[in-house]
């Protein structure tokens, strides 16, 4: 059975769509904060496009065949979810057209699983309520600075000024995600002591 799913997995690997490549590239490598996402991951009978199984996070990219098949999806998610797995489903468009909303509602659930385990490891509940609303105001920060921020892409840009601010895009949005993930290491590390306040 481990040598079909190993087969199958390299066989949806190897046939890849463009957009599930482009996305890849976003997350392969620890390049998410160091969180490892796996491509066609098996889970049970189904496999996953991308999962990472150290925050149990499955991402799936959806293009226009998943139009037709929407029941099948929403069965596949129930299992996965069901074995304890988070569902994130983007469509091609959305990967397109908003790549860094895409990359930042990947890396907003990570550190809400990481949230997860940081309250299940501590009994500090004022530091965790006082971490999700610095995560809150950072993510909300984000959004409205990427709202007010250049397209990604621009017409009347060359293709390597494109791409040039496209690294740029990916480099910030990695840099604000690494002063989460400080923030996140430092509650870890550093519990308040009720005494201290």
């Amino acid at each position: 059975m481990q040598r079909a799913s190993t087969s199958n997995a390299r066989r949806l690997r190897r046939a890849s769509t463009p957009c599930e490549v482009t996305l890849w590239k976003l997350l392969r490598d620890r390049q998410l904060e160091g969180f490892k996402f796996r491509r066609q991951h098996p889970i049970g009978r189904y496999f996953a496009d991308f999962a990472c199984a150290s925050a149990m996070i499955v991402v799936e990219l959806d293009g226009r065949i998943h139009d037709d098949q929407l029941e099948y999806d929403a069965m596949r998610d129930q299992y996965i979810e069901l074995v304890g797995w988070k569902v994130l489903r983007f469509s091609n468009h959305d990967l397109i057209h908003n790549r860094e909303g895409v990359w930042l509602q990947i890396a907003a659930q990570l550190i809400s699983k990481t949230e997860e385990k940081i309250m299940a490891h501590s009994n500090e509940q004022d530091v965790v309520i006082a971490f999700r609303q610095s995560v809150e105001e950072e993510l909300h920060r984000l959004q409205v600075e990427g709202d007010t921020s250049e397209p990604t892409y621009d017409a009347d840009r060359s293709t390597e000024e494109n791409l040039a601010h496209l690294a740029h895009s990916h480099a910030q949005l990695q840099s604000e995600v690494a002063l989460l993930r400080t923030i996140i290491l430092k509650l870890i590390s550093n519990p308040v002591d009720e005494h201290d306040s």
